[in-house]
């Protein structure tokens, strides 16, 4: 398996959540079927990012916003690779994209 098609597995995924979360009202998405629609695969099959994918699918984004960075990293993981590697692209980092995306929309909730 290609280090890039695992960084593209996480990175597609943290996307098709963050999607899904801006089509509704920030809700967590509770399943694969929830993102299908969402999902941009590249060099994946929306199969394999499931295979390759783990998602903590009980994670809540109001608690996810609240969360303080240690040493600029997210304190959580909802987002990983399952064969436990943390392969990602530069500014990629999936649980760093979640933060990010909730971080901004509680700073500015209007525009939703």
């Amino acid at each position: 398996m290609y280090v890039s098609a695992r960084a593209y597995a996480v990175w597609h995924t943290a996307e098709a959540i963050i999607a899904y979360m801006e089509q509704h009202d920030d809700m967590w998405p509770t399943n694969w079927e929830d993102l299908r629609p969402y999902a941009r695969t590249g060099p994946n099959t929306f199969e394999e990012l499931q295979e390759r994918v783990g998602i903590d699918w009980n994670a809540n984004p109001e608690e996810l916003a609240k969360a303080t960075p240690l040493a600029g990293k997210p304190p959580f993981r909802v987002i990983w690779l399952k064969d436990g590697t943390g392969i990602h692209y530069e500014g990629m980092e999936p649980n760093q994209m979640i933060l990010e995306y909730l971080q901004q929309r509680k700073q500015s909730p209007g525009e939703r």
